[in-house]
């Protein structure tokens, strides 16, 4: 088995190199042969989506994401982790505005039952109402001033 890295299915998706994209997709008619196996990690994933979707490199529309991948994530030989999720999130991102990992946050609070989603993100609503909570009791009375946990460079 073989881990898949993010630039091979961008090559793959968006044919934008004429020599790497013949290689990656020589590479993943082996996988779909049954020739070799592969894994394609959540992290993996998020990155592709978040790279094609991005408005400064390809710009590629929420459905016609959706289309391109859904060929590759139900290929047999081509393990996806949590695929049940990443199939969910994927269809909830085709049809709204929200970032894949709102999408994903909404699949496995769902497909879990979980008791929510901690957020302050209230685009959530929208495609999942009731599901998002804000965390309660900061800034009351009393408490002491809280440092942050990471601090920034300026």
């Amino acid at each position: 088995m073989y881990f898949i890295d993010t630039n091979i299915l961008i090559r793959v998706l968006t044919q934008d190199d004429p020599i790497q994209s013949p290689q990656a997709l020589a590479f993943l008619d082996r996988v779909a042969d049954g020739k070799v196996s592969g894994l394609v990690t959540e992290g993996v994933l998020v990155e592709v989506i978040q790279v094609l979707a991005a408005k400064n490199t390809y710009a590629v529309d929420h459905r016609v994401i959706r289309e391109r991948l859904m060929p590759l994530l139900t290929l047999p030989n081509l393990q996806i982790e949590h695929r049940a999720q990443q199939l969910t999130a994927l269809d909830l991102f085709a049809e709204s505005r929200l970032d894949y990992v709102d999408c994903l946050a909404i699949a496995y609070a769902q497909s879990m039952n979980l008791d929510g989603i901690v957020s302050f993100d209230r685009g959530l609503d929208r495609h999942a109402p009731g599901v998002r909570f804000e965390p309660e009791g900061a800034g009351t009375a009393g408490e002491q001033e809280q440092q942050p946990m990471i601090e920034s460079d300026e």
